[in-house]
């Protein structure tokens, strides 16, 4: 498929206008690459996964509603992301995404990712009701916390912040320039009659 014509209106503007043709880059190991080659498609994984304890922090947030409280934690099982990275080169990024050295680095471009990730028959389990490429924004833990407060004291005003929220991590892994992928499941599945 032709890059180029890849439709867009499903993807954040902000990451389009900066370069949909910027260069992007993942570490994984030799299976998951072979994995690539063979199936010609690319493994994405639950966001609830995630080992940073400030990932999915709205997803995990008691909110306060009229007389009761509710959060976005079901929405986790539905909530699929992979995360790339605009450095070329670190040795940061080695040492923690490859501590047995049998890691492999991968360059692609945003525009073929989202073509893949728009491609119906490849994520056809998924019935997406929402996908999202962008690049990730580092706050401090008490900007992060301050969020966490905001969300508990109030009703969301938008259910787009869990998924905003995704595209948020702490400061301190700032130095990886990160770019994620977000797929999240539709709800409404429809039943065989």
């Amino acid at each position: 498929m032709d890059s180029r014509s890849v439709k867009t209106n499903h993807f954040s503007k902000s990451i389009i206008e900066r370069n949909y043709e910027v260069p992007i880059y993942r570490y994984l190991t030799f299976e998951r690459l072979i994995e690539i080659i063979t199936q010609k498609r690319i493994t994405i994984f639950k966001t609830s996964s995630w080992e940073d304890p400030y990932e999915n922090f709205l997803y995990k947030t008691r909110i306060k509603g009229p007389g009761y409280y509710t959060s976005f934690e079901g929405f986790l099982d539905l909530t699929y992301g992979q995360c790339w990275t605009l450095r070329k080169e670190t040795d940061a990024m080695w040492r923690i995404y490859s501590p047995n050295k049998q890691t492999m680095k991968i360059k692609s471009r945003i525009s073929k990712l989202a073509a893949i990730s728009r491609n119906e028959e490849n994520y056809q389990e998924y019935s997406t009701a929402l996908r999202v490429i962008d690049p990730v924004e580092y706050y401090s833990k008490t900007r992060i916390l301050n969020l966490i407060k905001e969300h508990e004291l109030n009703a969301l005003t938008s259910l787009k912040n869990p998924i905003k929220s995704l595209f948020i991590k702490r400061e301190e892994f700032r130095h990886e320039q990160e770019v994620r992928l977000i797929i999240q499941k539709n709800t409404q599945i429809k039943e065989n009659l």
